[in-house]
């Protein structure tokens, strides 16, 4: 039987679990079904739980939470809206 053992003279922080894109994406997608709130305060919010850096967090962010934060970011007129000009009805 084999044990991983850690050095206890480095003083670096281990941290208790990994974050994945899947992992990270997941926490997002739980929050914004239990608490309706844009996409963007859910990650920030994970964000903030987990003590990760902003910057580490956007390479966490799957496709799909990168689209929805996209379409919701031009609802709110964050974002150009890229599409073929609409004449407004």
């Amino acid at each position: 039987m084999t044990m991983n053992c850690i050095d206890d003279s480095s003083n670096e922080e281990v941290p208790d679990v990994v974050i994945t894109v899947r992992n990270f994406s997941q926490r997002i997608e739980d929050l914004v079904e239990r608490k309706p709130m844009p996409y963007m305060d859910a990650i920030l919010q994970v964000v903030e739980d987990t003590g990760i850096e902003i910057e580490a967090a956007a390479k966490l962010i799957n496709r799909n939470i990168k689209e929805q934060l996209e379409f919701q970011s031009q609802e709110l007129n964050l974002l150009q809206d890229n599409s073929p000009s609409r004449l407004p009805i």
